[in-house]
């Protein structure tokens, strides 16, 4: 053995059994070497990938969007047949004086949505409550005495009154982007601060309603609070679709929440008057209509309007006070309440 067979070790690598070296050709190893991947051309490949991406997200928003509005039609449709709608009508139009007498007519100028929230479930009853609105508007806006009880397969979004002149404001401090289009769509003005209920109406001529099944009893209580004035309360400038007052005095027990200064529902109660809605197959009489299997939509309708009144204002009879209103009660504010109720 020689001098460098003793000092030095040679290594000698296994190749795996069964494959080859690999040994490239010039034209294969060149190929790459021709497309040189420059920085324009790889952040051109990214804005492309992006794009693309991007595409697909909006497509399927748009898919998103058209199917939710499909589902509120119906919904929409389904109410407006129903008996439900009847009473709604019937409460809102029959608005009568505290001895009986049914009032002059007073044009409905804005609705005032709170409450509702997020409607994209389907057939949630954020949802129902908003096809009834939509459903409401039209509704209002067609003469009286006109029920529109026609329906379309396709369900276009201009047969809920989008080009009616009678607004619908709406609140959602959560509302997505999605559901902002879909409001759009329907001709829904969206209101972009939190104003607790604290909304002064302006139209004394007309009347302006509130929207508001199943709010919390302060957010009621604030609407009163920032309308506590005769010409603004009195003569049903002011109606409410929610909560039934009645059920706040039946159920208020502790002598300090019937003493709450800023609690204005129990201090206008004796000037209240309101008709109870009822609900889908409640209703007796020739005239009513039994819900079908294929009023789906209409079997779900409890959970969204349960204990639902139409409630207005009127002067308390007699005495030589009888138009003017207790002293306004204190503002609510949420910072002087550790338990407050969502507004």
């Amino acid at each position: 053995m020689s001098q460098v067979e003793d000092d030095q070790w040679v290594t000698v690598g296994r190749s795996k059994p069964g494959r080859a070296p690999r040994n490239k050709s010039r034209k294969q190893r060149g190929r790459r070497s021709n497309r040189p991947r420059t920085h324009d051309s790889f952040y051109g490949e990214r804005e492309q990938t992006q794009d693309s991406a991007l595409t697909r997200t909006e497509d399927g928003c748009m898919a998103s969007v058209k199917k939710t509005s499909v589902q509120i039609l119906r919904c929409a449709d389904c109410i407006g047949r129903s008996d439900f709608m009847v009473e709604i009508v019937s409460a809102i139009r029959g608005l009568q004086e505290d001895d009986g007498e049914r009032m002059s007519e007073i044009a409905c100028s804005e609705i005032i949505c709170y409450g509702i929230g997020n409607f994209s479930e389907p057939y949630s009853p954020s949802m129902l409550q908003l096809a009834c609105v939509l459903q409401l508007r039209r509704e209002l806006s067609a003469k009286q005495g006109d029920r529109i009880m026609e329906t379309n397969d396709d369900f276009p979004m201009d047969t809920l009154g989008k080009k009616g002149e009678l607004k619908i404001h709406y609140f959602e401090p959560e509302i997505t982007p999605a559901e902002r289009r879909m409001l759009a769509d329907f001709g829904v003005e969206i209101i972009e601060i939190n104003e607790e209920g604290k909304r002064r109406i302006s139209d004394t001529s007309r009347s302006t309603l509130f929207y508001m099944p199943h709010c919390p009893m302060r957010l009621y209580s604030n609407v009163l609070w920032a309308n506590w004035d005769p010409k603004l309360l009195f003569g049903g400038k002011l109606v409410v679709f929610g909560n039934d007052f009645n059920a706040y005095d039946e159920r208020t027990i502790r002598k300090e929440d019937r003493t709450d200064p800023t609690n204005c529902i129990l201090q206008i109660l004796p000037y209240a008057l309101s008709t109870k809605i009822q609900l889908p197959g409640e209703r007796k009489g020739r005239n009513s209509r039994p819900i079908t299997d294929d009023d789906d939509v209409l079997l779900n309708i409890e959970r969204a309007f349960s204990d639902t009144s139409v409630t207005w204002f009127q002067r308390s009879a007699g005495g030589p006070q009888s138009d003017a209103l207790p002293i306004q009660p204190k503002e609510y504010l949420k910072k002087n309440d550790n338990n407050c109720e969502l507004l």
